[in-house]
């Protein structure tokens, strides 16, 4: 399921330039992620690229919960973005609906969940939830960012 969050955003560039931040999942998010970055031409998304450092970034998808030690990493990566930009936050882990580190009666300091939605500390564009998400709603995200007909 997509939830996009207030007005749809999209890139008046016409390419997208990600940066994937993984706060810590299970692995499921990084391999959906992965199975689409590697079958984006045949999909259509030749305007697609990854980069590693998020200032030269439009696109920054987020994976993952935020856990307490994670959070200045999170916003330093959010405050280093330079452009006009769009945040994802990619599978159930960043929504209230995350399953990961949520171990009840249980106190790991550190391991222990920061926010249960990402959106309550920097602003989200979209959430793609899923565990992992669907691929086909992986297309319909990037297909309405790109603004390109669903």
């Amino acid at each position: 399921m997509i939830n996009n969050l207030m007005s749809k955003k999209s890139l008046t560039t016409g390419k997208i330039k990600l940066h994937i931040l993984n706060l810590g999942e299970c692995s499921k998010c990084s391999l959906a992620l992965t199975s689409f970055l590697l079958h984006k031409k045949e999909n259509g998304f030749k305007n697609i690229s990854q980069t590693n450092n998020p200032e030269d970034c439009n696109c920054l998808i987020i994976t993952g919960c935020l856990l307490k030690i994670h959070r200045e990493k999170l916003l330093e990566t959010w405050q280093s973005i330079k452009k006009n930009h769009i945040i994802i936050s990619f599978g159930d882990c960043g929504t209230e609906k995350q399953k990961i580190f949520n171990v009840e009666g249980q106190n790991f300091k550190n391991l222990t969940i920061d926010s249960e939605d990402l959106s309550e500390i920097i602003p989200i564009d979209y959430i793609i939830e899923g565990c992992p998400p669907d691929e086909e709603n992986v297309k319909k995200i990037f297909q309405e960012i790109l603004g390109q007909k669903v």
